[in-house]
């Protein structure tokens, strides 16, 4: 527990104590304990510990009440009650926003991790930046390393320079920029700036995006968790479409104004949030009704030019074809050129988490480097993706869908539990690929599959997180990733998936999709063509996901080979 929380909790504790009890001789320690109260909220305070602002209200209330009033002959129920009730609100503001320092990880090795810039020179001018402003990018990177702790610092969960950015930006997505500043007190397991694993052969290479407004460390814990079994990721944070970004140089890249939610009667909010195909395309009866309200959710985007729907996807894409090219090719800071001669970046792993799980799915389908992909509950915003079969293996890790069914009490037969339940095979073999995993973390909401369930209490953690423990969901995405990719990336025996749905029995579950297969299957040719030339439209409609030329297109691999 951190300290300054420890001693509120005591002098809380010491207050109620004495109010009730109604002692005069107790008040010369009372007033210590009070003296303790304002320095641990003010202490606390000062290191964005938000949470001890009533704590210190509080004591401001409890002393003028000791000064002003000595304790009456009778019990005073109705003060004590008032105060042990203020009491407990100041004390639980505090147990509901815990200070937990991140599990450590089960490698072998410990974790390094550093931060650097690129710069697309090629793309001007995109979204907030000026038309003579090439596109920025801020990397960070977690690696295997065999350095001592003691001689490095430990990264902090936010540094000091992202306070004014990146968590303030995390904040005011929920209308509260100061609700996690005080993740700058969580201690991460990441070793600033240490050298790399000393090997004289290529490790694992993963890339990873984040969720549309989120931030490049939204999963801390499963980078530091694969980092300390041999791997190398590197996390791209998209600029104006994530959270407010500090670049190493100093430079600060705020989020795009257009990401805040639409006024609840708005046009877009009308269409968007509220229509009777959004709702239909995710929780309607039957695959007819969900696939003609996702082909119509789709054309109602286009024409609305969303930028969920028509400028995101294809710079996002851009930017990680960007990344790993630069990083093929050694177009790099020279604070990372150390760690590109242990990286293997011809054959590599996708990930990514909500949006950034789309933007790795529709870049296995294009990028021939990519040999294994996983997509953390991310739906279908490149609509390529549909009825199109993976060329790799790939790995869907889905929140619980049930919450979303439940809405609409309707408990059907084949009633969806993913948002991409179209995606990433072709309808007649949906669910008949072996190399294609479904995973289900019951309870768990959108948001559970990153670093938050270790930052918040019940009950506030279920209504955003999810009811599932924090254990299964932290550590369930801990060990399927890393055993997939074990798997797939590596060749190792890790008795990828049965040996991981065992650790977790009825926790973690397979989704299984053949039931769209089926349904496909059984449907007249005519209809099939029927759906087909809808969706070769749909795909028409948005052209394809990148800006580059084919030739453009070309991974520095690729050109390798031909030569």
């Amino acid at each position: 527990m951190y300290l300054p929380d420890l001693f509120i909790f005591l002098s809380l504790a010491g207050f109620i104590l004495f109010w009730w009890r109604q002692k005069e001789n107790g008040r010369a320690p009372l007033i210590g304990f009070l003296g303790l109260l304002f320095v641990s909220s003010i202490l606390a305070i000062a290191q964005y510990r938000w949470q001890a602002g009533l704590a210190l209200i509080s004591g401001v209330i409890f002393l003028i009440t000791l000064v002003l009033k000595k304790p009456p002959a009778t019990r005073p129920y109705i003060s004590s009650v008032l105060f042990t009730l203020l009491a407990f609100l100041s004390a639980g503001l505090i147990h509901f926003f815990p200070i937990h320092q991140l599990p450590e990880p089960t490698g072998e090795f410990k974790v390094g991790t550093r931060d650097f810039d690129l710069i697309d020179q090629s793309r001007k001018g995109i979204m907030l930046a000026d038309s003579s402003e090439g596109r920025k990018l801020l990397v960070r990177v977690w690696y295997p390393t065999d350095a001592q702790a003691d001689d490095f610092e430990v990264e902090n969960y936010f540094r000091e320079d992202e306070l004014g950015t990146t968590a303030k930006g995390v904040g005011s997505m929920v209308g509260a920029p100061f609700l996690f500043q005080h993740l700058k007190l969580v201690k991460t397991n990441s070793l600033k700036a240490a050298p790399p694993l000393t090997t004289k052969g290529k490790l694992p290479t993963i890339f990873y995006s984040h969720g549309y407004t989120s931030f490049a460390g939204q999963n801390t814990v499963l980078m530091e968790e694969l980092a300390s079994h041999g791997y190398i990721v590197y996390a791209v944070n998209h600029t104006y479409d994530s959270a407010p970004v500090t670049f190493t140089d100093g430079e600060k890249a705020y989020s795009d104004p257009s990401l805040k939610l639409p006024p609840p009667n708005s046009t877009e909010a009308l269409l968007f949030e509220n229509s009777r195909l959004n709702k239909e395309a995710r929780i309607g009866k039957t695959f007819d009704a969900r696939l003609n309200a996702m082909i119509g959710v789709q054309q109602v985007t286009k024409k609305m030019n969303s930028r969920v729907a028509t400028l995101s996807p294809n710079i996002w894409l851009d930017d990680r074809l960007f990344v790993h090219d630069q990083l093929e090719t050694g177009n790099v800071p020279e604070s990372i050129t150390d760690l590109l001669a242990i990286s293997n970046f011809s054959e590599t792993g996708q990930m990514g988490m909500s949006f950034g799980g789309s933007t790795s799915g529709a870049l296995c389908l294009i990028d021939t480097r990519c040999k294994a992909g996983v997509n953390m509950d991310g739906g279908d915003r490149h609509v390529y993706a549909t009825n199109t079969d993976m060329p790799v293996p790939f790995m869907v890790l889905h929140s619980d869908y049930r919450d979303i069914v439940k809405q609409a009490a309707k408990q059907n037969g084949d009633a969806p539990y993913s948002f991409n339940e179209f995606s990433y095979s072709s309808f007649a073999k949906a669910g008949l690929n072996p190399d294609i995993h479904r995973v289900i973390i019951k309870d768990a909401k959108h948001l559970g599959l990153s670093d938050f369930p270790l930052f918040l209490r019940t009950p506030l953690r279920n209504t955003m997180l999810g009811s599932v423990d924090t254990d299964t969901i932290i550590l369930g995405q801990n060990r399927f990733v890393k055993a997939f990719f074990d798997k797939y990336l590596r060749g190792l025996a890790s008795g990828f998936p049965n040996q991981q749905y065992l650790e977790f029995p009825g926790a973690i579950t397979p989704y299984d999709n053949s039931r769209l297969s089926t349904w496909w299957n059984a449907l007249p040719k005519d209809k099939q063509q029927a759906y087909e030339a809808k969706i070769d439209e749909m795909k028409k409609q948005f052209g394809p996901y990148f800006t580059r030329s084919p030739e453009l297109l070309k991974t520095p691999t690729q050109i390798a080979k031909a030569e």
